[in-house]
């Protein structure tokens, strides 16, 4: 009984022998793994934004009622003004303003329209190679004339007026007569014949009134200020470059006159602005009915030189 014992209590001191190394290696931490004292420890709550370290303010009352009694008694209070009249104020304000812009409008609308047309420039005197070659042109064209002896003005009331070489011209083509005598540069002549050969005869072919015998000028060369107004500049009729066309005599004994015409709805109305418009292509100036009193009863026509070559066509 003895030995049995002996033997039993043996072979638990050899188990238990054994299986010590196994436990101890089993229970041995893995390097590899994360151990529990490197874990972090949990916090006991997230910080909030109100858990910062108060500021420089925080002595500072945070009820708001209680920074407004601290505010100074001596702060100046803005007037209340009743809402009526701040309107009524801002009504006359915006009327006196819209009147002002209206006004300031106006005049720079005036003073627009008053730079719209270049002053003419000063003539130039007559260069004899372009004179040469505007009488040859003339004479090719069929017109008659002769030339006569300079204009000179006459007296400090004349100064700026005259003609270096005028030409007195009988038929400015052929079979059209031009009455009365003339005073007038070669150019403006020049001008006269090539546009009533180009826009007057056409014109005159349409009424069936015959073949045009004469055209009718009030004037030539007049040393006078612009429509004769004094203190007005000086006319280009005062320089030689304009003429003023009165009527057109035909073949039938029939004349056309220049005069207002608007909405007679005639072909006299219709040759009338034709040749007139027509003029815009050789003249620099055209005035005539419904462009102002003054010409009302012709059609002044005039080769005045203007800054970028500026027309003023003011036809009927």
């Amino acid at each position: 009984m003895d030995t049995r014992f002996a033997c039993s209590v043996a072979a638990a001191i050899l188990a238990l022998a054994l299986m010590t190394p196994a436990t101890a290696q089993e229970t041995e931490p893995d390097p590899t793994l994360p151990q529990a004292s490197d874990a972090p420890l949990p916090e006991e709550r997230p910080e909030l934004p109100g858990d910062a370290e108060p500021s420089d303010d925080a002595d500072q009352p945070v009820d708001g009622g209680e920074a407004e009694e601290e505010a100074p008694e001596d702060v100046p209070v803005p007037d209340e003004r009743p809402e009526e009249d701040v309107d009524e104020d801002s009504d006359d304000a915006d009327a006196d303003a819209g009147t002002d812009a209206d006004a300031d409008a106006g005049e720079v609308e005036e003073e627009a329209v008053e730079e719209e047309i270049p002053e003419p420039l000063p003539p130039e005197p007559e260069d004899a190679a372009a004179l040469r070659a505007c009488r040859a042109e003339l004479r090719g064209l069929g017109a008659e004339f002769t030339i006569l002896d300079t204009i000179e003005p006459e007296g400090a009331e004349q100064a700026g007026c005259g003609v270096d070489t005028p030409f007195a011209v009988t038929r400015i083509l052929p079979g059209i007569a031009l009455e009365p005598e003339t005073q007038m540069r070669c150019a403006t002549a020049l001008a006269l014949a090539k546009w009533v050969r180009a826009e007057v005869l056409p014109a005159a072919r349409a009424l069936e009134l015959g073949q045009l015998t004469t055209l009718n000028h009030g004037s030539t060369y007049v040393c006078r200020p612009r429509n004769n107004v004094e203190e007005a500049d000086i006319s280009e009729h005062a320089l030689g470059n304009a003429i003023d066309i009165m009527s057109f005599t035909f073949e039938s004994g029939e004349a056309i006159t220049v005069s207002p015409k608007e909405g007679d709805g005639d072909a006299s109305e219709a040759f009338q602005k034709a040749v007139g418009s027509g003029a815009c292509l050789h003249f620099t100036t055209v005035l005539g009915p419904g462009s102002d009193a003054y010409h009302d009863d012709h059609l002044h026509l005039d080769i005045a030189e203007r800054s970028s070559d500026y027309r003023l066509c003011q036809t009927p």
